[in-house]
């Protein structure tokens, strides 16, 4: 797989987040270069998935067919309340227990969600195809735009924030954005060279940042994102996920089960045989330290041991998993049939339309 031949123009400044923010993301070169880092993109699987739904459907159906809805991400909340993000822009929000019913946020954008993040109770981001990153200061049922890129050609991935004002943005092409003042500025870095996709942005307990992507790619920061180091993987294939479980340890998983470990913050690596050739796209470990990781094809596994061994978990279905995040209840699953619950029932969504915000003066 040849790498994407787009330059990207890097000015490194900082972009204000109101009226139209930046231009010349990225400048596709045109010849046969460019048309095969198209099919290099698009042969990435999630990617290509990801502008799949993105790109084509009816525009923000009407969420009585909700039970069929692509999600993609889940959050928790303090108050163990859901946010829950996927197709056609749509986010949803469940409270607490025994809240057991699903509202529809306010969401001024129609594009595919890709991720979403909590770090405080009231304040959240999300990213989005074409570009946009989205924040709440309601606990999720207010959103609006606060950066956006319509040069970019280039979908948001992941999501990472700390507080209020932190939070950084990864995806195709090494696309990556961040704000230290809540969004009312965006800085636009280069964090490595080969520009490959970042699929996922994680934290660790000991305050390390990770990125994962394709080719192998693994970045690690000690700083939060100050400085990033690129780290040696035994893996060249795609990384859909980086997972830190405790201190220095950490999972990196990806196409085809594809799974290693790391006692040590990545300088070293062994590889953990799950037996399957499912892709593995998505992971979580518990306040009990269970370890769950999931994606393809219904594929499901559990560790009780820090990650060291797993048990298969393998849904009948044999939907695709996309992404999970654990309450008091248990363990919540998004799929592209919608999100599960706990108990392994598919949750009823709101049956009410989906309404795009009007535009707001708000910073």
């Amino acid at each position: 797989m040849t790498h994407a031949n787009i330059r990207r123009e890097h000015d490194h400044r900082k972009r204000s987040s109101t009226g139209a923010i930046g231009s010349g993301r990225l400048v596709p070169r045109s010849g046969p270069e460019h048309s095969a880092g198209l099919l290099s993109l698009l042969a990435s699987g999630l990617l290509f998935l990801l502008i799949l739904f993105g790109l084509f459907g009816p525009l923000r159906p009407n969420l009585a067919t909700a039970a069929d809805l692509l999600v993609l991400d889940v959050s928790v909340l303090e108050d163990g309340s859901l946010v829950a993000v996927g197709d056609h822009g749509n986010i949803l929000l469940r409270g607490p227990a025994p809240t057991d019913s699903w509202t529809v946020s306010s969401v001024p954008t129609d594009r595919l969600i890709s991720a979403v993040s909590f770090t405080s109770p009231t304040v959240g981001w999300a990213v989005a195809h074409d570009a946009l990153i989205l924040q709440t200061t309601d606990s999720g049922r207010v959103w609006n735009l606060r950066y956006e890129d319509p040069d970019a050609r280039a979908p948001f991935l992941d999501v990472w924030s700390s507080g209020d004002t932190r939070a950084i943005a990864v995806g195709a092409y090494g696309f990556y954005v961040e704000t230290s003042d809540a969004g009312n500025s965006w800085e636009d870095r280069l964090v490595d060279a080969d520009e490959p996709h970042f699929y996922s942005i994680a934290s660790s307990s000991n305050d390390s940042l990770y990125i994962a992507g394709e080719f192998g790619t693994v970045l690690r920061s000690g700083d939060q994102g100050l400085s990033w180091t690129r780290l040696t993987t035994p893996y060249p294939g795609t990384l859909f996920g980086v997972l830190p479980i405790v201190d220095d340890t950490l999972l990196i998983y990806g196409l085809r089960g594809n799974l290693y470990r790391s006692e040590d913050a990545g300088d070293n690596w062994s590889q953990i045989d799950l037996g399957t050739t499912a892709s593995l796209l998505t992971g979580s470990v518990g306040t009990d330290g269970r370890v769950l990781l999931a994606g393809s094809a219904g594929a499901m596994f559990e560790s009780r041991d820090g990650g060291r061994t797993f048990v298969s978990l393998g849904r009948n279905d044999r939907l695709l998993l996309t992404g999970m995040a654990e309450t008091s209840d248990g363990i919540w699953l998004c799929s592209e049939q919608g999100v599960f619950g706990p108990d392994g029932s598919k949750n009823v969504l709101p049956r009410a339309p989906v309404v795009i915000a009007p535009e707001s003066d708000e910073p």
